[in-house]
């Protein structure tokens, strides 16, 4: 269980393409105000809060503190970017880190809490 208290997070509501699972990097989609699944070459915008199905309006966490899926082991204060799959990982090469991890994990599939600057805000 998280000790981090006093959370609060920026949201922007955005129509899901797809099925997307809470908890994933996502990126802005192709259709107007729409949203997919990121990846590990794409610059993510956020993590989604709510699980969504195509259609469905998704809560995305732009700025502030969330849940996110990890698809490593993720050592607190790593910068982050999404994996193949839109989990969270440590940023390395040319990926497009947007959040840092609060939380360290010790596996794929863990949840940690992240604190989402947006893309191109984490150096």
């Amino acid at each position: 269980m998280s000790n981090i208290t006093g959370q609060h997070a920026e949201m922007l509501t955005l129509v899901a393409e797809a099925t997307i699972a809470k908890r994933y990097a996502v990126k802005v989609g192709t259709a107007e105000n729409g949203c997919v699944v990121s990846n590990a070459t794409s610059v993510s915008i956020g993590i989604l809060t709510n699980a969504v199905d195509s259609g469905d309006h998704a809560s995305v966490c732009v700025h502030g503190v969330c849940e996110a899926i990890c698809g490593a082991a993720v050592t607190a204060g790593a910068a982050l970017s999404a994996d193949s799959a839109g989990k969270v990982v440590t940023a390395a090469g040319s990926a497009y880190p947007f959040a840092w991890a609060m939380e360290t994990s010790t596996a794929t599939g863990e949840y940690i809490k992240v604190f989402v600057t947006g893309p191109g805000s984490v150096t």
